[in-house]
């Protein structure tokens, strides 16, 4: 309670009062402590606007922090059109977002006498007094009287302009608490192809629908009118206007005006009609404008578990458009703790599960899948298939934790000269670390990782803990599960992914000096404290500087291959 914590403000809301009550329009103020709520209030009769008004003034707990609220005892009355319904509070001057600590009750009632004095003037045409609203509803305020929304999308809209005459139309009905929202996503005019919403994406269009009517209705067409004022003759007969159909069930009629848009929900066994809320679509640039490159590129994620997912979510939200996901694991439920993927997907492949997903980001997104572990046990030509599918991609993101799949990646990264990051959650989740590698920029891939070893084996370094021995990183279904939690991934999923969008965005002006860095999420090992980062120093070895390979420093059977290999080089 905080009167009882703070004396001295409630004897300066006392103090406040008392000195408007000597002004003489305060007729009678009492102060109170609210039966089992325990908050204070003031019982406070005042003339304002021509009238004695008798309410409450409530303290929020958290008062001096927040306003308190000025509302009528009678639970009936409405003083002001600047009132949040019969019985409601009062919209004042002084409000939650412009309250300052230092106003008290007495500027609350001052607000409130202003207000009701203004609209109870009347001038000589007999109008009463207005005081403008200094507030604007957000939408996510409109909507909450709207438990039946409609999404329409600004491409549909031209669509059904364009058809002129009306046709059926199929919407996808989601469930929440609050609310059931319809998404308009196709037309199905008779006798003439069905036209799908492209800018639904693809697995929303191809999901259960909802029947319902789209049309057009032009400036003149009396059927205009039917619509504005919800069809006061019921439901049936709004719906014989627009449809040859019988009304049966519940219907979605979309009404298409000139210069807006109407949704009804129709109900056939009440004969009710519902006038539904309207979301807007918002197509606002949000991301920077060296972004739009990531359409056009084409990323291989490798590994669909906890870090790939993320990463792999990060890249379609930023504009990448284009994947190939390699991962032959399924979804378990005590994946579920850090992958981005939720139980709708247990048991179905990670992979597939997280094409679905990123799907639903933006309709243009594509992703393709293999159902795949690379070096994991497949026929040869199934294993080179997909390091040939790999080969035609602009970037590699190796987030399998699996040595045996980055040798792979690796090969196809320096033979094909493609990029490659990599990124690895250290064991117990105390940090992790993130590496790329660009051809004719940084050392290949292998050299990279071998120089990330060393530089970690450095003997001036106390030593790891002992789970870092671990390779956490597969998580593949038959070895021990990683011990971190989802904040941990996360932080290097988002660094892994701020690098490979770094690189596809400013492949010769990196914001990046290191090509590797290890990243602190906790004082541990070499980490003085959180968010602690090493830039990680890398040597690129010049051709001269590799040792030439002498065939016969090795066995029969690769001397015969190095031969065959040199011969056809």
């Amino acid at each position: 309670m905080w009167f009882l914590r703070r004396l001295d403000r409630l004897d300066v809301e006392m103090a406040a009062v008392e000195a408007l009550c000597e002004e003489g329009w305060i007729k009678r103020a009492q102060w109170q402590i609210v039966p089992g709520d325990g908050s204070l209030r003031l019982e406070i009769d005042f003339q304002a606007g021509g009238a004695l008004r008798m309410g409450w003034l409530v303290y929020p707990h958290v008062f001096p922090h927040a306003p308190p609220m000025l509302l009528p005892r009678d639970p009936e009355q409405l003083w002001s059109g600047h009132q949040w319904g019969a019985g409601g509070e009062l919209c004042l001057q002084i409000r939650a977002d412009n309250w300052r600590p230092r106003y008290t009750a007495a500027d609350m009632l001052r607000s409130a006498q202003e207000l009701l004095s203004t609209e109870g003037t009347v001038d000589a045409d007999s109008r009463r007094g207005r005081v403008p609203s200094a507030h604007a509803f957000t939408e996510g305020q409109t909507m909450r009287r709207h438990f039946f929304r409609v999404v329409v999308t600004p491409t549909l809209i031209a669509k059904v302009r364009e058809r002129g005459d009306g046709c059926p139309a199929r919407f996808r009905c989601s469930t929440f608490e609050n609310c059931m929202v319809w998404t308009a996503v196709k037309l199905t005019p008779a006798g003439a192809e069905a036209w799908l919403d492209p800018s639904i994406p693809a697995p929303l269009r191809e999901e259960g629908y909802y029947e319902g009517f789209a049309v057009s209705l032009p400036t003149g067409d009396p059927r205009a009118d039917l619509v504005r004022s919800a069809g006061s003759e019921g439901a049936a007969a709004l719906w014989r206007a627009f449809s040859p159909e019988p009304l049966a069930g519940r219907k979605i009629l979309l009404a298409v005006f000139p210069d807006s848009v109407q949704a009804l929900h129709l109900t056939a066994d009440t004969e009710k009609i519902f006038k539904c809320g309207m979301p807007t679509t918002d197509q606002s640039a949000r991301l920077p404008e060296r972004h739009g490159v990531l359409a056009g590129a084409r990323i291989v994620v490798l590994g669909a578990g906890s870090m790939g997912s993320k990463v792999a979510m990060s890249l379609a939200r930023s504009g990448a458009r284009e994947f190939l996901i390699v991962d032959d694991d399924i979804v378990r439920d005590g994946n579920l703790v850090r992958n981005d993927l939720d139980w709708r997907a247990v048991g179905a492949h990670k992979a597939e599960a997280l094409a679905e997903r990123l799907a639903l980001v933006h309709p243009s997104v594509k992703a393709r899948t293999r159902l795949q572990r690379l070096g994991g046990q497949m026929a040869a030509k199934t294993l080179q298939q997909a390091l040939d599918d790999m080969s035609g991609f602009d970037l590699i993101v190796d987030t399998s934790g699996s040595d045996m799949c980055f040798n792979y990646a690796a090969a196809v990264a320096e033979s094909a000269r493609i990029p490659i990051v990599w990124g690895r959650v250290l064991a117990g989740g105390y940090g992790g670390y993130i590496a790329r590698s660009r051809p004719g920029i940084d050392p290949d891939p292998h050299s990279v990782r071998e120089q990330i070893d060393v530089w970690c084996s450095n003997p001036d370094f106390p030593p790891a803990p002992p789970a870092a021995a671990v390779d956490y990183g597969a998580e593949q279904g038959d070895g021990p599960p990683m011990i971190a939690d989802d904040a941990d991934v996360s932080i290097i999923s988002g660094h892994l992914a701020r690098l490979a969008i770094d690189l596809l965005t400013k492949p010769q002006h990196s914001d990046y000096p290191s090509s590797a860095y290890m990243i602190g999420l906790r004082a541990e090992w070499i980490f003085g404290e959180p968010f602690s980062t090493f830039g990680i120093p890398l040597v690129r070895l010049t051709e001269a500087e590799v040792a030439p390979v002498a065939v016969g420093n090795f066995d029969p059977a690769t001397t015969f291959a190095l031969t065959v290999l040199r011969a056809y080089a």
